[in-house]
């Protein structure tokens, strides 16, 4: 990404017009920071956001407390780490 801006610069250092081609050089380096910043913000927006949807998936909206999603990724994980025994009691109609 910086390959232009470097090659704007050498070709500043060795050429005429000399202060024209550092102030590209220079301008699209600066670009390229900002937009490199502008975008991190983004990812960390969007992984929080992915977060909390991932949260709003394994839980309960009136208790808080994990749903059978959650139960059968905790199970899954540990019936793989070795034997394990599991208690289901059905509340229908409760």
């Amino acid at each position: 990404m910086l390959l232009v801006p470097a090659i704007m610069f050498v070709q500043g250092e060795s050429g005429a017009g000399h202060d024209r081609w550092l102030t590209m050089a220079f301008g699209s380096m600066a670009l390229f920071v900002l937009v490199a910043t502008r975008l991190s913000g983004y990812i960390a927006r969007v992984d929080d956001q992915a977060g909390q949807l991932r949260e709003q998936a394994e839980r309960d909206d009136l208790t808080g407390l994990p749903n059978r999603r959650q139960f059968e990724r905790l199970a899954a994980r540990a019936a793989a780490d070795g034997p394990c025994q599991v208690v289901m009691l059905d509340l229908a109609g409760f």
